[in-house]
């Protein structure tokens, strides 16, 4: 299960950080907290992105849907 979480309203110290692609600091913008659970454990591993970095990465995500999409379709 991904959950994808604005650390600014999370509690303590959760809501501090850095973006971890372009290094901003949760002080100078808004950051987002990527998180991939998982069923069978108690491990999770989480990403801190920018809103710009969110972004960037979803329309990485996008073209690699378009392609496989497309792949498919044919």
């Amino acid at each position: 299960m991904i959950e994808i979480k604005k650390k600014s309203e999370l509690k303590g110290a959760e809501k501090y950080g850095d973006c971890n692609s372009c290094s901003k600091r949760s002080g100078e913008t808004d950051l987002y907290q990527i998180e991939f659970h998982y069923d069978d454990s108690t491990k999770n591993h989480a990403v801190n992105l920018c809103f710009d970095c969110m972004c960037e990465l979803g329309n990485m995500i996008y073209e690699i849907y378009q392609s496989e999409t497309e792949n498919v379709e044919r």
